[in-house]
């Protein structure tokens, strides 16, 4: 109770001070965000995290590709196109139409009383 009590106050208080500055803080601070991401400086930094990041996401995909391909070149057991099958299983409570059937423990619908 003491936490939410304290969350609350925190929340009013945020509301409080945010409307009290209003507006033209929140443009003075996009504008300054906006030119601090257009500098130069940034931009390299950006595209060349983005080189970086696709060199890796290269480099991973091939040897996923690899690792799959020695996989399927020297598989040890059956493939899954022989796997037998098994037949499927009615535990289904809604299948079931037995007069008197309890679902309400199967998250299936109660019956009528």
């Amino acid at each position: 109770m003491k936490g939410k009590l304290i969350f609350t106050a925190g929340v009013l208080t945020g509301y409080i001070l945010g409307s009290r500055a209003g507006r033209t803080s929140y443009e003075n601070l996009k504008k300054s965000v906006k030119s601090l991401w257009a500098k130069d400086s940034v931009q390299d930094v950006v595209t060349g995290v983005e080189h970086q990041l696709k060199n890796v996401a290269d480099e991973f995909g091939h040897k996923v590709k690899d690792t799959i391909a020695s996989s399927a070149a020297h598989q040890d057991g059956p493939s899954l196109a022989t796997t037998p099958t098994l037949p499927d299983v009615t535990s289904d409570p809604a299948l079931n139409d037995k007069v008197g059937q309890d679902w309400a423990d199967e998250g299936g619908a109660a019956p009528a009383k």
